[in-house]
């Protein structure tokens, strides 16, 4: 059957990708974006399939507006699609606390609010109850590079926050969530939505440093010239992630890179819990 999705961050990348897809399989989607008209050739393509809306997750307002087209315009939800962020690299003493803000702000504020209100539609206006949030973060939230820290914090933030949420659902309301973490992809994150802060001169003077190789490499990748995963191959895989209704994964980890992330990441936190164990020994009153 048919399909109804709500996906946010739709004008590009992976989020552009998804759209696209469930739209050639008959689904219907209400797209939301910052800016619409991106969208007018494919809405020409799909004039039934397909609803675009106005959002700025930032904006309490927009987002529940949004919902309320997707509310008007299906008689049920069955997927959200959570996919908006920008990127931000910069060593985290090169990064100013207002700049370190606005990064929380869309990364982690804006999807968690679409995380709220999905579940609010889910709960309290799909007949029969239940729905399926997919949510995207980062690579960068399972481990934090160097020049990656504002903008990993945003992403841990977001994968703890949607743990807890996933967590605390009642059985009963049959929501199912998933935490997609994609690797490096060629989206216009690369180019056009991302903020490298100035170079900070004790780091910049040493281009050797972990932080300045990886400056080096967000250029080069830039520029087309550093292997990335496309969204386009993307678009199935997630597809299908979306639509196991039964025992879903919490966590997707997308690409290769970031299974190698999620390895070395896994082997880190074990070596060093297993090494200092027995410091924890005597600690609680009661072993647990």
């Amino acid at each position: 059957m048919p399909k109804n999705w709500f996906i946010s961050g739709s004008s590009s990348g992976i989020g552009k990708a998804v759209l696209e897809y469930a739209l050639n399989k008959g689904d219907s989607v209400v797209a939301a974006l910052r800016t619409p008209s991106v969208l007018d050739e494919l809405k020409a393509k799909y004039p039934k399939q397909l609803t675009v809306v106005k959002i700025d997750v930032t904006d309490q307002a927009l987002v529940d507006a949004a919902f309320e087209v997707a509310k008007s315009t299906f008689d049920h939800i069955d997927i959200v699609f959570n996919n908006s962020g920008v990127a931000l690299i910069g060593e985290i003493e090169s990064t100013t606390e207002e700049l370190a803000r606005k990064i929380m702000d869309i990364n982690f504020w804006g999807p968690d609010r679409i995380n709220r209100a999905a579940v609010k539609v889910f709960r309290d206006f799909n007949k029969p109850v239940g729905g399926r949030l997919v949510t995207t973060t980062s690579m960068c939230g399972i481990k934090a590079d160097p020049a990656t820290g504002y903008y990993s914090a945003s992403k841990f933030a977001l994968e703890g926050a949607t743990q807890a949420l996933n967590a605390e659902l009642d059985p009963e309301w049959n929501i199912k969530i998933t935490i997609v973490e994609p690797g490096l992809f060629y989206t216009p994150g690369i180019n056009k939505n991302i903020t490298i802060t100035p170079d900070h001169p004790s780091y910049s003077v040493k281009p050797e440093l972990p932080s300045s190789v990886f400056r080096s490499a967000v250029k080069i990748a830039g520029a087309g010239q550093l292997p990335c995963n496309d969204p386009v191959k993307s678009a199935p895989k997630i597809y299908e992630i979306a639509l196991i209704d039964e025992n879903p994964p919490l966590r997707f980890p997308l690409g290769k890179d970031c299974h190698s992330m999620l390895k070395y990441q896994i082997d880190s936190l074990k070596k060093d819990g297993e090494r200092f164990e027995h410091l924890s020994e005597g600690i609680l009153t009661t072993d647990p």
